[in-house]
């Protein structure tokens, strides 16, 4: 259905508002709607992950994934997430460059302006003053991509919803109803 009705209603089983609360249901609610690009329910999938609620383990491989997503769709907490991650190396491999794009991304929005000033002087007390000048070129790099969109973006593995919505956990196999897909030979002429 719609997506920010499946949100709404994730929202009041995650909580058992009106309803009888059932987090498994809510996280499948969240699901289908993070499917149809939602902002606020791939957040809330990714923090699901990233902190082990709604009955999910802790798996930041996949925490990162929604938060990246959520980010190139414009939500700011997810942009922040995303520099904060690269930056730590938690669910992904360290890289301060893009790290710190993301984070003067995510200040441009308003969110945590003083987390960039503290990557900052992290990277010239390591001698690495270069990679401030490479974060702000890679910044306008990440601008352009967002700019695109989200069905332009190259496909780097998406995370299990955006594979298959019916089996979260399995590639989507497409099927071919035709039996036999090798080439069909034509048929010869009779010559008399």
């Amino acid at each position: 259905g719609n997506a920010v009705a499946c949100f709404q209603y994730a929202q009041l089983l995650e909580v058992g508002d009106q309803v009888k609360a059932d987090l498994s249901a809510a996280f499948d609610f969240y699901q289908k709607a993070a499917f149809k690009e939602h902002t606020e329910s791939l957040f809330r999938i990714a923090k699901a992950y990233h902190e082990g609620q709604l009955g999910k383990p802790e798996n930041h491989a996949l925490a990162f994934e929604y938060y990246e997503r959520a980010a190139r769709l414009g939500h700011p907490e997810a942009t922040y997430n995303v520099g904060a991650m690269l930056v730590s190396g938690r669910g992904v491999k360290r890289n301060y460059v893009e790290g710190l794009a993301w984070l003067m991304l995510a200040a441009e929005a308003g969110t945590d302006p003083g987390a960039v000033d503290q990557v900052k002087q992290r990277l010239i007390r390591g001698k690495r003053p270069e990679w401030i000048t490479d974060a702000e070129n890679r910044l306008g790099g990440i601008k352009a991509e967002i700019a695109v969109g989200p069905l332009h973006l190259p496909c780097r593995g998406l995370a299990p919803a955006f594979r298959n919505p019916r089996s979260p956990h399995r590639p989507f196999r497409f099927r071919n109803r035709r039996r036999n897909l090798s080439p069909r030979r034509p048929k010869k002429l009779n010559s008399r």
